[in-house]
């Protein structure tokens, strides 16, 4: 039997790619169909649902576990993001709740919240979808609506920014429960909540931000944690993103950038800068909870019951991190009633209190090595229960221990930088002896006109991870 080539084709392709065997389609929205709705229900796996611009009144928009993606014409372009817009007429607005995974996108679409809408964004069941360069806004005359909800799930968050979401509960900007989220070149901002966690709120999550702002945000009830972030029981990795401008602003009410309680946190050349909290811990509260910052700044933070910087307990590990400019009724940067507190190559200067000085320790063992504590009042250091263990470090007042100076610092900023040392400063290559500096003299990224050997520096700036500074 002789088949035509048409028909031997067929054959072929069936064989290949199995029967019946289907190929990616475009779908626009609206020449197609005109409604997103309409087109998604039509759509296969591997299908793009194409949306031009314009305002589309929608009920829910639910993937049903198809591994499609919905996008507008120009992800990259964020005027035409905020041009294709999905007009929730739902309590939810877009939904992945079948188990969908990685290949079911939504992608360079705006979704604004108004009544009644009450979450522009659910994830549940398991499912794990990427949210990619999408706009989700919400209204500050409506404040029972919630930026993104994810329980029992997983979510990727690419390049979105998430706004103007107010909750009259907990986690108005992102609620993450039971749940993972990876969060990569985002900005949350301007939210508000009266519970907890206005920007980010993690319940027995684990959470990474990459390259991200959470700004603006504000925690507004008594007693509640986190303008910026609230974690609890979960696990945060935090690298080369921005936590500022954070407010918990009533009686009671800490942690203005960040909280943990019982949670593990991991910083990475973050900014933790101009957070208040009328509680406690400006910048970052930590109770029973384990952080540890590498190369982070935590600036001009404000706490009027104490911490401006930090109030915590639990462990805490800061290395070349730089804190200053704290003015708290009580304490001025940092204190600490914890169980362990390590301070290796950190720079605390500029800090006002009322009374207390700059690092307070009241409780538990501390350790201080490689660290400059200056310009701060009324002092600099003290300590209630366990004297801290304070070795090669630049203590104003003094300080026993192997190799400590009581010395001007010689500090000076540049190029962004605050707390950097003279040429000539008695804090140069006058650390631990047999510590190194992971930068100095000769390496291609430390900065000319800084003479600075192998051994290692006390202050922010200096040893093993002073790397981290100089990206």
């Amino acid at each position: 039997m002789r088949y035509s080539s048409d028909v031997l084709f067929g054959l072929l392709a069936a064989a290949l790619c199995g029967s019946p065997c289907s190929i990616a389609d475009t779908i626009d929205v609206p020449g197609d169909f005109a409604s997103i709705a309409a087109a998604m229900d039509a759509a296969v796996d591997g299908d793009l649902v194409l949306v031009a611009p314009g305002t589309y009144l929608e009920g829910e928009l639910n993937f049903a576990g198809k591994k499609i993606t919905v996008s507008g014409t120009a992800p990259d372009d964020s005027v035409v993001v905020e041009a294709t817009v999905v007009e929730a007429q739902g309590e939810r607005a877009v939904v992945f709740s079948s188990g969908e995974d990685t290949l079911s996108i939504l992608r360079g679409i705006a979704l604004r919240g108004s009544p009644p809408l009450l979450t522009a964004l659910t994830v549940a069941a398991g499912s794990r979808p990427v949210v990619d360069r999408c706009l989700l806004v919400g209204s500050y005359w409506y404040d029972s609506h919630r930026g993104i909800d994810v329980d029992g799930a997983a979510i990727e968050l690419r390049g979105c920014r998430i706004r103007e979401f107010q909750v009259g509960s907990k986690g108005a900007g992102i609620s993450l429960s039971e749940s993972t989220a990876r969060i990569v070149g985002c900005r949350i901002e301007s939210n508000i909540t009266q519970g907890d966690g206005a920007g980010i709120l993690a319940e027995d999550s684990s959470v990474q931000i990459v390259d991200t702002v959470i700004r603006d945000n504000i925690t507004i009830d008594e007693g509640r944690e986190g303008g910026g972030i609230a974690a609890f029981r979960s696990r945060f990795d935090i690298r080369n993103s921005r936590i500022v401008g954070n407010q918990s602003v009533t009686i009671s009410c800490s942690g203005g950038g960040m909280s943990l309680g019982r949670s593990e946190a991991l910083l990475v050349g973050c900014a933790i800068d101009n957070n208040h909290a009328e509680g406690l811990g400006g910048g970052i509260l930590s109770l029973h909870s384990r952080l540890h910052m590498i190369g982070c700044t935590v600036n001009d933070n404000d706490a009027w019951d104490g911490g401006d910087a930090i109030y915590g307990s639990g462990v805490a590990l800061l290395e070349s991190c730089v804190v200053i400019g704290g003015e708290s009724g009580r304490s001025s940067a940092i204190r600490w009633r914890g169980v362990y507190l390590l301070l290796q190559n950190c720079t605390v200067a500029g800090n006002t209190s009322n009374s207390d000085a700059a690092l307070e320790i009241v409780t538990g063992r501390s350790w201080i090595r490689n660290t400059i504590l200056y310009d701060n009042s009324p002092s600099s250091l003290d300590w209630d229960e366990l004297p801290p263990t304070v070795v090669y470090s630049n203590i104003e007042g003094g300080w026993p221990g192997a190799g400590n100076i009581d010395a001007d610092p010689h500090f000076f900023s540049a190029a962004g930088f605050d707390v950097l040392l003279r040429p000539g400063s008695p804090c140069i290559d006058t650390g631990t002896p047999n510590l190194e500096d992971a930068l100095h003299d000769g390496a291609p990224r430390w900065p000319d006109g800084l003479p600075n050997g192998p051994r290692s520096d006390m202050g922010a700036y200096g040893g093993p991870e002073n790397g981290s500074w100089w990206r």
